[in-house]
């Protein structure tokens, strides 16, 4: 990896998504993804797992959505871009797309 130094090893780890994104869970083996898994048959903790994970993509693709408009207006201010959308259907609409 050639992670000689501290500040080297942040700058890979933000790429990997166990590091950037909030709801990864880690396990330690396999024993303890089974045991994981069985915990979440009978619970709601895979639900609210998927709603934190739909509720953080909304926010990162609105933040991304409007940063690169706001580098479009500044670059080229004579095209004209519509707004930014905040509804999670015209963001789902715009992925698909």
């Amino acid at each position: 990896w050639a992670c000689d130094s501290l500040d080297r090893l942040r700058y890979w780890l933000q790429t990997a998504d166990a590091w950037r994104f909030p709801h990864v869970s880690h396990v330690t083996s396999f024993v303890h993804l089974y045991q994981q898994l069985l915990r979440w048959v009978n619970s709601d903790e895979p639900q609210r797992l998927s709603d934190a994970m739909a509720k953080y993509h909304l926010e990162i693709s609105t933040r991304s959505l409007s940063y690169f408009r706001s580098l479009l207006a500044a670059k080229l201010p004579q095209l004209p871009l519509p707004e930014v959308p905040s509804s999670p259907g015209v963001l789902a609409a715009l992925q698909i797309s």
